[in-house]
């Protein structure tokens, strides 16, 4: 359940959300708009790159 939004760029957001199982432990979830990345593929890979480290 997002909770509250942090950061809106172009092509993503990141909101605050609540684990279903764990219930009281937040944690952010970064939602990536797939139809704004159409063609920028790449963008998308060096992301997913980013958000492992």
């Amino acid at each position: 359940m997002a909770i509250n939004l942090f950061f809106r760029g172009a092509f993503s957001e990141v909101v605050l959300a609540e684990e279903k199982l764990n219930r009281g432990k937040y944690v952010a979830v970064k939602c990536i708009d797939r139809q704004g990345l159409r063609g920028k593929e790449e963008s998308l890979d060096n992301e997913i790159k980013v958000l492992k480290r």
